[in-house]
């Protein structure tokens, strides 16, 4: 244990540091969240997309990139896109008035449901991007690409085009590298479809404002890895105020058991975070396990293991729920998760494990197979149930 591990006398808090060590079990066991099995997933049909080797275009500069997208090689991996949709004419199923939702489950196994059972997988995280949506949001890229000056995050092509556009058509291999503005305008979209009545997640948990933990890990820095006192902000997340837009009133611990973030971590790759209130552990998932070791990983996490418990001493006010938390909370880092073998998509496995814990349900069948599919998804999801969505200001 070196010496970060030790108790400071500053911080009053001692580390707990807990890392599971995998057992070889040959009896069949039941499957955890953090050892499902993958299956096999039939690999995406290519789009045919024109070969970029533009030596002009740089691999650093905004202005190179928006040069790049306003290109005739960008309209024509477009123009791709644009061939690859195919018109869904399917008959619009009739609800009788007790049912709440259409399906859940699969396309093998289908059964409706009614107002007395919401089922929590009330739609499949890793399907395949609705045509009309995609059609929608790729008109909107091609208009913004044509004005003078594009418009601003998820407002502007530029933001989609970053997160659409196939691996093998980026002008550089950082190009779609998810940026602060993707992870915000997802998790805002989670956000406000857990306050959809019905929704399909659990009432009891609850997605982080990405801002929020950017202002929340700055904060830590600042103050010397010490929690001194806590802005306003904090109090508003804590009881569901935060973003100020999309209220839910819904308090951890009494409301809420847990929380959802994703987590920017060596200047450069995203994982995602599952903090279970109750038990006060911090659960991580990360994508490309090489980018930094359980020690490193496990200092990055420092902003939230150590002011959880200076927070909740402070924000509890129910007798019931309130303790004395002297312990930081504990680390814990699943290992046994999907991989991008291919790196370059941390962004997007961040987000689908969260939507599948939220969910209720395993990582099957995601895989680097069907990223080019899940980022025209997240595209044309983010376009239709946030950017066009008023209220929605950064």
């Amino acid at each position: 244990m070196d010496g970060s591990d030790k108790k400071s006398s500053v911080d009053g808090l001692p580390i707990q540091r807990v890392i599971k060590k995998e057992k070889k079990n040959k009896k069949t066991m039941p499957v955890k969240e953090d050892e499902m099995p993958l299956k096999k997933v039939k690999t995406e049909k290519a789009f045919s997309i024109p070969e970029l080797n533009d030596q002009s275009v740089s691999s650093e500069g905004w202005e190179n990139h928006l040069n790049w997208e306003k290109s005739v090689k960008c309209r024509e991996v477009l123009e791709a896109l644009c061939s690859s949709v195919e018109p869904r004419r399917k008959r619009k199923p009739q609800l009788t008035k007790t049912q709440v939702w259409l399906y859940v489950g699969n396309s093998t196994v289908k059964r409706i449901i009614t107002a007395d059972s919401v089922s929590e997988e009330s739609f499949d995280p890793l399907s395949k991007v609705d045509p009309e949506k995609l059609q929608t949001v790729l008109d909107f890229i091609k208009s913004d690409l044509e004005k003078d000056e594009s418009g601003f995050a998820d407002r502007g092509a530029v933001f989609y085009l970053r997160l659409m556009i196939p691996r093998e058509a980026w002008p550089n291999n950082k190009y779609g590298w998810l940026h602060d503005t993707h992870m915000a305008s997802a998790m805002l979209m989670l956000h406000r479809r857990s306050m959809q009545s019905p929704s399909p997640y659990s009432p009891r948990i609850a997605f982080l404002d990405r801002w929020f933990v950017q202002s929340w890990v700055n904060d830590y820095k600042k103050s010397h890895q010490t929690p001194n006192e806590l802005s306003e902000r904090y109090s508003k997340a804590f009881n569901g105020e935060y973003p100020e837009q999309f209220v839910t009133g819904k308090k951890w611990l009494a409301d809420v058991d847990t929380l959802f973030l994703c987590h920017h971590v060596n200047g450069d790759h995203w994982v995602a975070l599952r903090i279970d209130l109750v038990k006060e552990v911090i659960h991580v998932y990360d994508c490309i396990p090489s980018v930094l070791s359980d020690k490193q990983l496990h200092e990055e996490c420092r902003p939230f293991t150590k002011m959880l418990p200076a927070l909740l001493n402070k924000m509890v006010e129910d007798p019931k729920l309130k303790t004395k938390r002297d312990k930081q909370f504990t680390y814990r880092r699943h290992k046994k998760i999907p991989k991008n073998e291919d790196p370059g998509d941390c962004g997007v496995y961040s987000l689908k494990y969260i939507e599948c814990l939220a969910l209720g349900r395993n990582f099957d069948g995601l895989s680097d197979q069907i990223i080019p599919s899940l980022r025209l998804k997240m595209g044309a999801d983010i376009y239709g149930e946030v950017a066009m969505e008023d209220g929605c200001n950064w």
